[in-house]
Order: structure tokens, then sequence, then C-alpha cells
């Protein structure tokens, strides 16, 4: 269950990441697990069925839509916030449907109840490290936590043509960099996530926010999290 909160808080740190841009007002993002990295044995087996998550987020007239699909289509999320901040998401793990929805309001209690890992940040940058990713050129980018979060970290590949301002969900607020992370790892002290920037279009068909909610079960996001360690956090 513990690595199963971990793959949410992903989740929703790809939202935070992708979701609030000056430069683009309408577009396209597919990201991609790459590599996952533990010490522990335990965890490598499983985490290893995390490599190849896509995340996809299309964003238009200030909405966005963030669909995640884990373990080959096992596990789907999709998580729609509009232009008022309000959010619904549809998880489907193995056939069991769920649809949680939140006011802005509760999101802002849910992140004013929850430590944020980026208060207390050291960031450095080196303009010299430099690569390109989705036809963007990028500089690295290093994040370390101090006191509590010092296990915690972000190294990332930020590009300045495309511009994000501050995005904020489940407490993570990455307006603080001077670029966008095109490719990332996370450090989260038992595990790292690499993640990389597969494809980039400034153009959406705006069908695809229309969700189809017919089968799934309403309930409170404290539900679904009750559900998820029912079912064993789905294998993890």
């Amino acid at each position: 269950m513990k690595i199963f909160t971990t793959v949410l808080c992903f989740f929703f740190l790809s939202i935070g990441i992708m979701t609030a841009q000056d430069g683009m007002k309408e577009g396209y993002i597919k990201m991609e697990i790459t590599d996952v990295i533990t010490d522990n044995q335990e965890m490598a087996a499983m985490l290893e069925m995390m490599k190849g998550t896509e995340t996809e987020v299309y964003f238009q007239d200030g909405k966005s839509l963030t669909n995640m699909n884990l373990m080959g289509g096992m596990v789907q999320m999709k998580n729609m916030l509009d232009k008022d901040g309000n959010m619904n998401m549809y998880m489907d793990v193995m056939g069991n449907k769920m649809h949680a929805e939140s006011a802005k309001t509760e999101i802002d209690k849910m992140k004013a109840e929850n430590p944020n890992p980026m208060d207390d940040l050291e960031i450095t940058y080196d303009e010299n490290d430099r690569k390109k990713i989705a036809g963007y050129d990028c500089y690295k980018m290093v994040a370390k936590g101090k006191g509590d979060a010092a296990s915690f970290g972000i190294e990332a590949y930020v590009t300045e043509e495309i511009k994000i301002s501050a995005s904020v969900m489940q407490g993570i607020d990455l307006g603080i960099f001077k670029g966008f992370p095109l490719e990332y790892i996370i450090d989260a002290g038992q595990m790292k996530l690499v993640s990389t920037t597969m494809e980039i279009k400034d153009e959406v068909d705006s069908k695809v926010f229309d969700i189809d909610a017919s089968g799934y079960t309403k309930m409170s996001m404290e539900e679904i999290m009750g559900s998820m360690g029912q079912m064993g956090g789905f294998g993890f």
C-alpha cells in the first residue's frame, strides 16, 4: 500500500508539473516512466512492473485531463480539472471502477493538511549541462530537500521554451522552477522514478474531455484509498 501511495503522489505530481502553462494554452504532453531504481529487493520485482507507465496530459481552455496507464493497462487513472480547479478522478483497477469528485475548496484543504516537500528545497542549475528532449533545449536542475525532507530530491532537465506558472496539486508547487521539467528523476528515499517526455503537441481534440462515467461507482477519496487497502494496493 505504501508503494501505491507513492505512485498516486507521482500521478498528482505529474498533474502539478503539466497543467498550468503560460506559453502553451492548448496542447498534449506524453511522458513515460523509463526506469525505476531501488536497493530493496522485495520492492524491485513489483517496481519493475511500473516501467513503461505512460502519463498523458491534455489541456485546453483552462481545463486539463491527465491519463495514467499502469501495469499494462491493469490500472488506469483519469483526472479532470476544470478551469475553476474542481477535480474529477476516475480509477479502473482490474475492472473495479471508482469515481471521486472534489471541489477546489476540498483540494485546498487537503493541500493545507499535507506537508509540502517543495517548501524548503535547495535548487541549483547547471546551464552547461544541456540536452535536447522532444525537440526542446534543456539544462540540468537539482533540487534537494532539507531537514525532515532530506531524503526527497528531484534531478531534472528543464526548458525555458515552455513556461509554467505556479500549479499546486496535493501540496506540490513546481512554479518555483526556472523551467519546465521534460525529464526528471524523483528520489523518494527507498525508490527513484525516472520519467521522460516522449511527445509534445500544440493541438488537442476537444472530444478527449468527454469521459464516459457509466459503470463507475461514486466514492470519496477516503473510500477509494480504503478500497485500495482492501485490494492490497492492487499488488503493491
